[in-house]
């Protein structure tokens, strides 16, 4: 018996929402087949926040661009506080790291003004967001990020410290890397740590 959860990927598929990527050990998966498609996914999910959260298009907006012109995160560092805070405690049984990542590559998704690349991959391991500048967007980009996204549950706290050392000195080997030094200016280049722990705390680090 097929559970609701396959049949509901095998309706995307048919529907053509979703295409084969590969046939893998554990069965069939699955990928998102294009740009387009991504889009789609992408508002609808956006959709979803701006009902449950009143998140507006705009205030994403005027958020990334101050990443972008100003190198100035805080105001998207917000955003992201007022969907966490209002997380029900039901999510927050399920909430991990991938759920955070979603909103935020949703959040940088819908503006569009940054090429966003996620597990950007290097000689030092997996980055996990990359913002980089548009050809298109140049003139209104000074500012290009390294973000490093980490989640502890409320019942972890007592790791923070801990979790915060390991994720900086992580972020000191991507510097070093080929990827970075070579696409990068070291000027033009803003790296951030976000820690989210449980649902209300987020802590920055630079």
């Amino acid at each position: 018996m097929y559970s609701i959860k396959e049949n509901f990927k095998s309706l995307l598929f048919y529907l053509g929402m979703l295409a084969i990527k590969e046939q893998g050990p554990l069965g069939t998966v699955l990928k998102i087949p294009n740009h387009v498609i991504k889009t789609i996914y992408r508002e609808q999910y956006f959709q979803k926040i701006n009902e449950d959260y009143n998140i507006q298009i705009k205030d994403i907006r005027i958020a990334v661009n101050e990443m972008r012109m100003h190198g100035n995160i805080e105001p998207f560092i917000d955003g992201l506080k007022v969907a966490l805070e209002d997380l029900s405690n039901r999510d927050l049984i399920q909430m991990d790291e991938k759920h955070i990542k979603m909103i935020i590559l949703t959040f940088l998704g819908v503006d569009g003004t940054y090429f966003v690349q996620s597990e950007a991959e290097n000689n030092n391991g997996y980055v996990d967001i990359l913002l980089k500048r548009k050809i298109q967007f140049k003139d209104i980009t000074k500012f290009q990020w390294l973000i490093e996204l980490k989640y502890i549950k409320e019942s972890e706290r007592n790791t923070l410290e801990k979790v915060k050392q390991e994720c900086l000195n992580q972020i000191t080997r991507y510097e070093q890397s080929k990827l970075i030094q070579e696409e990068f200016k070291k000027d033009e280049m803003k790296k951030v740590l976000i820690i989210v722990v449980g649902k209300k705390d987020v802590y920055t680090y630079f």
